[in-house]
């Protein structure tokens, strides 16, 4: 019986399971829901709103409930509730949620859930995806900075560094006249914030206060996110004193000078004095000399050969005697080294004319040129010139004469021409030469070139030459242009010794440049380059086609540039079987700035150019420089290269340099230099050279140009503690208090100037113990001194207060008008003079701890009241608080009964007759106390004046009012401003005074009394 019952038991329960379960799935199968939009793409802190489908597809209703999956820190806006739905029937729902401000980059997931609010099994389900997009927001907030500091001292600045956005930032910090200590690249979380101290060094040299300016960048990919610029004020350890005359600028120096040229040892000591400058303060006369010597043309790479000359010029004569490059014109002859004379004279309408003389120093084959010309020079822009030269060669008995017409002009506002015609005359022998240059943008294209063209028998600088180059440019968008560039060098160019022609050179270029961020750069061209020896004995001829690519880039403290070349290239010093082959070159440059004084660049290059008499070249360059300050005075620079190219031969090349710079004093300077050099025409066997120079620069005293005095003084507190760091102006100058106290000022103008005292330095309630503003007067060659004590400051404030004729205080709602009572503090020195406001208080600023008097102005007072005293003693103490209460009291009215009845006098004829009325103004008047009215006042007086009297003879008045102890007459009632006015103007013809007033509330109001 058990058994069948149990048996029983578990059927029914299956059963139960088995319904239930049924039901479940029917539900599930009959309830949908649908999110429209599956896809959202946001950014931190804004709101989704998903909206969403839920359908009941069954025949009977449904209880349902809405769940929300979605990520922890994801907050729901608005919860959408679910209740009952009917067969059939479907609901729209819009679920809205804010994405956190800190929310990572990245695909979240926000699930929709429909379940059974009875068992919780899910009915229906959909999901939507959400794309989180990045935010960069990098906030940089200075902390604390030093504004003074002394010269010799650091400054420092601390800064806060914050990630706003939603990913982590690696932040490089750039600066500006300061360091960062430690490392400069920062990295921080998305809400996090990181300080950083950035410092800076000054000279112990500076002579005068110097404004340094100071900025620090946040850099996230290359581009500067936030800055901040601040400025540090730099004041010496002592002034100097100003140079009272205008000087004419001198060097002076003495070089020892070593080299080893084909390993024999070579020393030689040279001397020099230089100076430029002008000769009066107006700057209208110049003068240049410069005398070195003794000669030393075999260390001529250091620039040692003797030199001397002179050069004077001023508004309209240019005039140059001695050796130096002189000029003509670019097709008559450019520049020629050599002993000559120069004169150029100016007149003021534009036009000048002069003459050249010149004897070769180091080109052999000329014994001299001559030179006369004219020129018209309308502005920078547009001149005219014309040049006539002679010419003797040395192994020539005929003259060579050369006649040229240039002109440069500005046909457009961004077009500028230069062109020049030549005729050159040897003999019988005569030919041409042209030249020409131009420059012009427009639109998006900008053009330029020049253009040389030399006859084969012309007989100036160049002969029997053609060049040309030119360059044009389109500015496709702010990041793209493209261009072609051409170029082809001279065929035949009669230079100085002192140079050597480079080689003939052809080229053709077609470029594309990318300006991918503003601090990296992509170039990409096609190039073909030819290229042969001038020499004698050729060492390349060849010509190459390649393409070409270029990167820059800076970044942080890091640049670089990468480039690259693939081509082919014909060596014409080959066989034609073998003279064509595959080229590559590659090439770097790493640049690190350690600080803003020690930056280091690395160089080097790989290539096969297939360009010398090799079959097989292979040639590799390498190098490095530093640039160092390493101290205030000290500065080092170092270069060092291993090999260079042969067809570099045309240059000076130097394979190591090494210079420091060392500042002894302020006019005193140490120099040391090092090179390892190929001379030109050279491909091998460097030469050493050594100098080392130690130079003094001096000012000649020309005339006194200013009069001036000193200032010193001391800053000290009562209890004699000196006040240090104080910050003062005085005239345009700064000055800061050493650690007793001190500051001076040096070489000030004679005058009387203020002397402006910085407080933030000071403590609460303290102030110098000198009136402000404080003037002191400069005396000529004398010293000023001032010495002054910083007090606690004095402080008062009060109240007027006014109280009825009883005694008693009249109730704020009661009291009238105490607003605009002046009232003034001051003895005699200073004075302060401030107004009630509308409860009657009043407060004065710190005053010095001395005798004072308040005084209070009785015409501002109330009408109806009157002042016990309008004046009170003070002598302050230091830091003494003072609050003072003004009563005014109410005056007692007295009523005066006066008769206005008619007298009857006898007539004489034994009748009465009536006299004529006296007229009587009444004293006061009654007025309607909301009434506001304009009228003019013509006189005031303590005593009461009669009608009758002569100071009314020309104008009557119409009404006579008792204010504050006063008689005052008006005349006319007036209700503008305008109208009052023009009676004014006709008034002041009899009454000079006279003022216009407003009446308002029974209290005359003054309005305007010009």
């Amino acid at each position: 019986m058990l058994k069948s019952l149990a048996h029983t038991f578990i059927a029914l329960c299956f059963l139960v399971c088995g319904l239930s379960f049924v039901a479940g799935a029917q539900h599930a199968a009959n309830i949908s829901v649908k999110v429209i939009k599956p896809h959202f793409v946001v950014l931190p802190e804004q709101v989704i709103n998903v909206p969403v489908f839920v359908t009941n597809n069954a025949a009977n209703s449904v209880s349902l409930k809405l769940n929300i999956d979605k990520p922890a820190d994801w907050s729901l806006v608005t919860r959408a509730e679910l209740d009952v739905l009917k067969p059939n029937e479907q609901k729209f729902l819009v679920l809205s949620v804010r994405v956190p401000s800190m929310c990572a980059v990245g695909e979240y997931r926000l699930g929709v859930q429909i379940v059974n609010p009875e068992t919780g099994g899910e009915l229906a389900a959909e999901a939507a995806t959400v794309q989180v997009q990045e935010v960069e927001k990098i906030s940089l907030q200075l902390i604390e900075f030093d504004e003074n500091v002394m010269a010799g001292e650091s400054y420092k600045a601390s800064f806060l560094l914050t990630n706003r956005g939603n990913t982590e930032k690696k932040v490089f910090l750039e600066t500006l006249n300061c360091n960062v200590e430690g490392d400069a690249h920062i990295e921080v979380k998305p809400g996090e914030s990181s300080t950083f101290f950035v410092v800076g060094s000054t000279s112990e040299e500076l002579g005068t206060a110097q404004k340094r300016y100071v900025s620090v960048s946040a850099v996230v990919g290359g581009q500067v996110k936030e800055k901040i610029f601040r400025q540090v004020t730099v004041f010496p350890l002592k002034n100097v004193k100003k140079d009272l005359f205008f000087r004419y600028p001198v060097k002076a120096s003495v070089s020892y000078l070593a080299a080893n040229p084909e390993d024999t040892y070579q020393s030689s000591y040279q001397f020099e004095i230089a100076g430029s400058g002008a000769l009066d303060q107006e700057g209208k006369h110049h003068l240049e000399f410069l005398a070195r010597g003794p000669n030393n043309a075999d260390f001529s790479y250091l620039g040692m050969y003797d030199q001397y000359y002179l050069n004077y010029t001023n508004k309209n004569v240019d005039v140059t005697v001695g050796e130096k490059s002189y000029q003509f014109t670019p097709l008559t002859e450019s520049s020629r080294f050599g002993k000559g004379i120069e004169n150029k004279f100016s007149l003021n309408n534009g036009l000048s004319a002069g003459f050249v003389y010149v004897k070769p120093s180091f080109y052999k084959e000329i014994d001299h040129e001559m030179a006369f010309f004219s020129e018209y020079k309308k502005n920078d822009k547009n001149k005219l010139a014309m040049y006539f030269v002679q010419k003797k060669n040395t192994a020539e008995d005929d003259l060579v004469y050369l006649v040229s017409l240039g002109s440069s002009f500005q046909p457009f506002k961004k077009t500028n021409i230069e062109v020049e015609a030549s005729r050159g005359f040897f003999g019988d022998i005569a030919d041409n030469a042209f030249r020409g240059n131009i420059d012009t943008r427009f639109s998006i294209f900008s053009l330029g070139g020049s253009y040389f063209n030399v006859g084969k028998n012309y007989s100036g600088y160049y002969s029997n030459s053609t060049f040309y180059s030119g360059t044009a440019r389109a500015q496709i968008s702010e990041k793209v242009n493209v261009g072609v560039f051409l170029r082809e060098d001279f065929s035949n160019a009669q230079l100085d010794t002192f140079f050597v022609s480079a080689p003939y050179s052809s080229s053709q270029q077609y470029f594309l440049n990318y300006n991918i961020t503003p601090r990296s750069r992509m170039s990409v061209y096609w190039r073909e380059n030819e290229r042969r020896d001038r020499l004698n004995a050729e060492k390349f001829y060849y010509k190459t086609r390649s393409l070409n690519a270029q990167f820059r880039q800076s970044f942080s403290r890091f640049s670089s540039t990468f480039a690259g070349e693939y081509g082919e290239t014909a060596n014409y010093l080959l066989s034609e079987l073998s003279n064509k082959q595959n080229t590559y070159r590659i090439s770097s440059t790493l640049g690190y700035r350690f600080a803003s004084t020690f930056s280091v660049r690395a160089f080097g290059s790989y290539s096969n150019l297939n360009s010398y008499i090799s079959e097989k070249q292979r040639n590799v360059t390498a190098g490095i420089s530093v640039n160092a300050q390493m101290w205030q005075k000290l500065r080092v620079n170092m270069y060092v290269q291993n090999a260079y190219n042969i067809e570099d031969y045309y240059r000076n090349r130097n394979l190591m340099q090494f210079d420091i710079d060392y500042k002894v004093a302020r006019n005193h300077q140490l120099s040391f230099r090092t090179y390892y050099t190929l001379f030109r025409r050279q491909t091998e066997n460097p030469d050493f050279f050594v100098s080392a120079t130690y130079q003094y620069k001096l000012g000649i005293p020309l005339k006194q140009t200013l009069k001036a005095g000193d200032l010193t003084g001391r800053l000290v507190r009562d209890s004699g503690e000196p006040m240090e760091g104080v910050v003062l102006k005085f005239l345009n100058k700064s000055a800061i208090t050493d650690k007793n106290g001190e500051f001076e000022f040096r070489s000030v103008q004679p005058g009387v100037y203020i002397l402006d005292i910085d407080r933030s330095k000071f403590e609460f309630e303290e102030m110098p113990d000198v009136p402000q503003p404080f003037k002191v007067e400069i005396i000529e060659d004398r010293e000023t001194t001032v010495n002054v004590g910083i007090v606690k400051g004095a402080k008062l404030k009060g109240r007027v207060v006014l109280k009825a004729s009883n005694g008693a205080e009249f109730k704020s709602d009661e009291q009238p008008d105490i607003e605009n009572i002046i009232i003034e503090l001051g003895n005699d020195l200073e004075n302060y003079r401030i107004a009630t406001d509308k409860n009657g208080s009043f407060s004065f600023p710190l005053v010095l701890p001395r005798s004072w008097t308040l005084k209070i102005y009785a015409n501002t007072v109330p009408d109806g009241f009157e002042l016990e005293t309008n004046e009170y003693q003070f002598d302050f103490k230091p830091g003494e608080l003072v609050d003072l209460q003004v009563d005014l009291k109410q005056k007692q009215r007295k009523i005066i009964f006066k008769s206005q009845g008619i007298t009857l006098s006898n007539s004489g004829n034994g009748g009465l007759k009536p006299l004529k009325m006296k007229t009587k103004v009444a004293s006061q008047k009654a007025e309607n106390k909301d009434e506001f009215y304009y009228c003019v006042q013509i006189g005031a007086f303590s005593k009461k004046i009669k009608a009758e009297s002569s100071y009314f003879k020309s104008r009557r008045f119409d009404v006579e009012k008792q204010i504050n102890n006063l008689y005052k007459y008006f005349v006319g009632r007036y209700s503008t401003l305008a109208e009052a006015s023009k009676e004014q103007e006709k008034l002041r013809k009899h009454f000079k005074g006279a003022f216009v007033v407003a009446f308002k509330n029974g209290n005359q109001i003054y309005i305007n009394d010009q």
